[in-house]
């Protein structure tokens, strides 16, 4: 059978997204930020056990609910998962006939003033045991003998560490509104690769012999030896439960079965995995330290930032950063100028193309569904993005006697609606920003929601007595949890309001 992407009820009563192909079926679950909860090997019969849980993540963060989209023809999935000014994208791809699952992620940092730490890569709920495979990308279930490969793109070599996890080795420090991304596949084995020693001893001498029996991942997976550090005298291709008779130099102490990229696949004897110290990229430059403190002190810095247009790796948050002043200051035009040059830059931020469609919407440049183009461009970088929400919303006349059915979705999933509004305000359009959040708060009443409809009637320095009302629904101010640098002031902001 080709591979199907379809919904199926979880015994919970919400739905769950099922791949399968001849090969595979699997089962996410995309309230539990697209956790695969169960891998089924239709070849051996088995579930891949250590698959349970399995999920791309950003460390640090608890699972969240996830936007998420299916393509039925294509046997994928799209999920979009919002936490602590960041954006998890991923995107399963199901092989049409093989046991591999293509997996396609991007994180994002969503703030227009904040760097953040972070890290990215694969982990599974359950941790456990990694079998002999330390150092390596594999992981097997002893009891069944089948388990799950990852086999990284680019740079990205996921390493097992304590705790059952897969994860990048490098702890992003993400630029404002900087992106990064991976590939990887994973591959469901019937038999894990391994080594079994069928000789006693591995320190022997000149002349002797040593026999392995490697348990290969693919038929013809070419792989190399290495003993004692040094490579073997010839390389091989290694097939399932393939036995090999090796003449070892003497005084060799460890054997490794090496893959293409030097990463060691299987290692005899076997030792625990080291942890791998995390690499923070360098400090942003001094031109942007400048925008942080004006902006701190009320304003964007546009001396600094016109001076951040030289710097070839920050020209597209620069361009956003001008723009964004440029909205604040009531000059849609100019913002729509400023944010359609950054994204010469920046092409793949979905926020750049959000925000070039909102200013010339405030502009009167869209006139109609043909000058909307930026919009599609929105689209096109990212299908799931809840700004994308925002903004239907806010263009239509508000006349509806119910609360929207296009904000119902970002309602269901906690903090995505003081996300979007956050964002909004970050913009200095505060009629927009009101007219989102007492939307907002149609569909539930939520304190952060409270708490920034109340920051930004102060902001406009009218109304203060309908400030006070909606502070005095907030509840215990000191409560809430905010996400990012927005929220933060936007509760210094009610809490000086109040005298607390």
């Amino acid at each position: 059978m080709a591979a199907t992407a379809r919904l199926e009820s979880s015994a919970e009563g919400h739905p769950w997204v099922v791949l399968q192909n001849s090969a595979l079926r699997v089962e996410f679950d995309p309230f539990a930020g697209g956790a695969v909860v169960r891998m089924l090997d239709k070849r051996s019969g088995h579930a891949t056990s250590r698959c349970e849980g399995l999920r791309v993540a950003a460390f640090g963060q608890q699972p969240a609910p996830a936007l998420w989209s299916l393509d039925e023809e294509l046997g994928a999935w799209t999920m979009l998962v919002v936490f602590g000014g960041l954006g998890l994208t991923a995107t399963f791809t199901l092989h049409p006939t093989e046991p591999k699952i293509q997996v396609d992620a991007t994180l994002h940092n969503r703030s227009l003033t904040e760097p953040m730490d972070t890290d990215i890569g694969l982990s599974w709920a359950e941790g456990g045991a990694l079998g002999a495979c330390s150092g390596a990308r594999w992981a097997h279930d002893p009891a069944t003998g089948s388990g799950l490969g990852v086999l990284a793109e680019e740079d990205f070599a996921f390493r097992p560490e304590s705790g059952g996890v897969w994860k990048h080795p490098v702890l992003w420090r993400l630029a404002p509104r900087q992106t990064i991304g991976f590939r990887c596949l994973w591959v469901a084995v019937t038999d894990m690769p391994r080594v079994e020693v069928l000789t006693s001893r591995l320190a022997l001498g000149v002349g002797e012999q040593l026999s392995l029996r490697v348990f290969a991942p693919l038929a013809q997976a070419r792989i190399d030896l290495m003993a004692g550090g040094q490579p073997m005298s010839a390389p091989c291709a290694a097939y399932p439960e393939h036995t090999l008779t090796l003449a070892l130099p003497p005084g060799t102490e460890r054997v490794a079965i090496v893959g293409e990229k030097r990463d060691v696949l299987a290692q005899w004897p076997a030792e625990p995995s080291l942890a791998v110290e995390g690499v923070t990229p360098a400090h942003l430059p001094d031109w942007w330290r400048d925008v942080l403190d004006a902006s701190r002190l009320g304003n964007t810095g546009g001396a600094a930032l016109r001076y951040g247009l030289s710097d070839a790796g920050m020209r597209g948050l620069a361009h956003a950063l001008l723009g964004t002043e440029a909205l604040r200051s009531d000059l849609p035009e100019e913002a729509s100028r400023w944010f359609e040059g950054g994204l010469r830059f920046a092409g793949d931020d979905p926020l750049l193309w959000w925000a070039l469609a909102f200013a010339r919407r405030l502009a009167g440049l869209d006139q109609d569904n043909e000058d909307r183009w930026a919009l599609v461009g929105a689209h096109e970088a990212s299908p799931l993005e809840p700004m994308l929400r925002a903004e239907a919303f806010l263009s239509q006349p508000s006349n509806h006697r119910d609360p929207s059915p296009l904000l119902a979705p970002l309602a269901a999933i906690p903090g995505l609606l003081a996300s979007c509004a956050a964002t909004l305000l970050e913009t200095g359009q505060l009629e927009q920003t009101a007219k989102f959040l007492d939307e907002a708060l149609r569909h539930g009443e939520d304190p952060m929601l409270r708490c920034l409809l109340a920051a930004t009637i102060l902001r406009s320095g009218r109304m203060t007595a309908q400030a006070a009302e909606h502070a005095s629904r907030i509840g215990d101010l000191g409560a809430l949890k905010p996400e990012g640098a927005v929220q933060r002031m936007a509760v210094e902001a009610v809490a000086k309001f109040l005298g607390a």
